[in-house]
């Protein structure tokens, strides 16, 4: 998705996770160019990734750029706004293409056991264990009282 105009503009998503980043496609257009402000609701944040222009990369576009990155959210709905064209000093101007958007989601599955599950199957594993114990006893003392010793 790409944006030129003159003026403000914003791109907004919702999603329901920890983390998001944010990738552009990067031209050496820096005449034109602003790196937009980024908002994560409702809070501007200010710890976004600078990028540096190569001189002299003509009209090559760099693709799969990380301009902005921020994980530790708690886990719930969020609501990143991409805010371009805010720049005074830009006289409102504003260029950037969107390459993609990537977030993280919380991983809430365990893979293992509960410590109540483990505890249920010791237990069941030392009940059986003393079931056996004692049906091989009692299969001892039937044969000894079979041949007649006590």
């Amino acid at each position: 998705t790409a944006h030129t105009a003159h003026g403000a503009v914003n791109a907004s998503f919702e999603f329901t996770g920890v983390g998001v980043g944010v990738y552009f496609a990067l031209t050496n257009l820096t005449t034109l160019f602003t790196l937009p402000t980024f908002s994560i609701d409702g809070v501007v944040q200010t710890d976004r990734i600078e990028q540096a222009f190569l001189e002299g990369n003509g009209s090559q576009i760099i693709y799969n750029s990380l301009v902005f990155a921020k994980f530790g959210l708690s886990n719930s709905k969020h609501v990143p706004v991409i805010s371009g064209g805010s720049d005074p000093d830009v006289r409102g101007d504003s260029f950037f293409i969107l390459d993609y958007i990537k977030y993280t989601q919380a991983d809430n599955h365990r893979t293992g056991l509960r410590p109540w599950a483990i505890g249920v199957i010791v237990v069941g594993c030392l009940v059986t264990v003393a079931g056996l114990v004692g049906l091989l006893y009692w299969i001892k003392q039937r044969r000894k009282r079979a041949r007649g010793i006590d």
